[in-house]
């Protein structure tokens, strides 16, 4: 696993940890998976989801797009924290899906064991990170069962 996988996963086992759900295995498998749609983003310079599937099941699914100056590197806490942000647009006494905030759900979402990371740059310095997650999260009617408050107000003192 490459540095930037590593601190990828490092930072949703935080953020994570910070809602009581357990932490994310990385996955040899899902990162090949994600690896191949970051290539394909980068190749067709828009950021859209796959339909991959793993074990028979679809995957979750985050995906980032970044502008850099090429050589400028984006690091795995900040694109967590991207997606990790959209926790100010949970209502977590609603305890269901709206608009702005899959990419939180699905990060801390329970019933997710496994990730897998990659991360493709285009010519115009461009970047694409895609994270799978297994089993995937963001189910309608599932949400109060798998998506918790924090323990404190985490985004100010992690990030």
């Amino acid at each position: 696993m490459d540095r930037f996988s590593a601190e990828v996963i490092k930072s949703h086992n935080k953020c994570r940890r910070q809602h009581n759900v357990a932490e994310l295995r990385h996955s040899k498998d899902l990162s090949i998976l994600a690896q191949k749609w970051a290539d394909h983003l980068a190749s067709i310079n828009r950021p859209i989801h796959s339909n991959d599937t793993y074990k028979g099941e679809k995957l979750g699914e985050n995906v980032a797009r970044v502008w850099r100056s090429i050589g400028a590197e984006h690091t795995g806490q900040e694109v967590t924290k991207e997606w990790y942000s959209e926790r100010t647009n949970y209502d977590f006494k609603l305890g269901k899906f709206t608009t702005g905030v899959g990419h939180f759900t699905q990060l801390i979402w329970k019933d997710s064991r496994e990730i897998g990371v990659g991360k493709s740059l285009t010519r115009d310095g461009q970047i694409f990170v895609v994270c799978n997650y297994y089993p995937s999260g963001n189910i309608y009617g599932k949400f109060t069962e798998n998506v918790f408050p924090p323990k404190y107000n985490f985004f100010t003192t992690f990030f």
